[in-house]
């Protein structure tokens, strides 16, 4: 289980994150291309919302203004 900051988001295992990964709308800081869809670990998940990231919505970055594509960190 993740914890953020006073319990604001909890992560658990049962969740159904596929093998302890989630995929991130990762925030690019580009006017462009805001966000790119990425698939981390849960374990990095703290330090990934910390910087403006956010779990991807069912379909897609896009639906934030942002392109798909990424990969796996």
């Amino acid at each position: 289980m993740v914890a953020l900051g006073t319990g604001a988001l909890l992560v658990a295992p049962f969740m159904g994150f596929a093998d302890d990964k989630v995929t991130l709308c990762h925030f690019t800081d580009s006017s462009t291309n805001p966000f790119v869809e990425i698939t981390v670990s849960v374990d990095s998940l703290p330090a990934h919302i910390a910087q403006g990231d956010v779990i991807a919505p069912a379909d897609g970055c896009s639906a934030l203004g942002g392109g798909g594509g990424g990969g796996q960190v």
